[in-house]
């Protein structure tokens, strides 16, 4: 056994006595209860509740906090949540093609593989969009091709932003 080996265990020894020594032999560091463990009468504890709250009616309300409650209970004139309003679905007009509004924003190129990024999002070829129905049929560092359906191509050209 090292020296330093032999360090730690004198120590560890030392600290497993000192513990054993305090918690079963000395008096002076355990806590006496001064109150009776008894709980409180009934009689008792209406009346430090009534004590108690004649103390809080007797205390006068400042102006300012008379003003708080007061506001605090009040009608707002300006619910910062009422001027809330929800669109009616009723009034939205469906149209069956809706124009969706796609942006080729980037090309990466790692080995042979090939991404694009519409919308924020890489895709490769051959993945659909997150839109149904539209897939990656080619991509180039100039231009995506998207098939929609089988018949319908769009082809969406880089757009470089600075």
């Amino acid at each position: 056994m090292s020296k330093r080996e032999q360090v730690i265990l004198i120590i560890t020894v030392i600290v497993a006595i000192i513990g054993v020594y305090i918690m079963f032999f000395d008096t002076s560091t355990r806590q006496t209860s001064t109150q009776n463990d008894t709980p409180m009468d009934i009689n008792e504890l209406q009346k430090l509740v009534n004590n108690m709250s004649d103390k809080v009616n007797q205390d006068d309300l400042s102006d300012k906090d008379a003003y708080v409650i007061e506001m605090a209970t009040s009608q707002w004139e300006h619910d910062p949540f009422s001027d809330i309003v929800v669109p009616d679905q009723s009034e939205k007009k469906a149209t069956p093609k809706e124009e969706i509004k796609m942006t080729y924003s980037g090309f990466v190129q790692i080995g042979s593989k090939l991404l694009a990024v519409i919308n924020g999002i890489e895709y490769q070829a051959g993945e659909e969009l997150a839109q149904p129905g539209y897939v990656i049929d080619n991509i180039t560092p100039e231009k995506v091709v998207i098939k929609v359906g089988n018949r319908k191509t769009i082809s969406l050209p880089l757009e470089e932003t600075m």
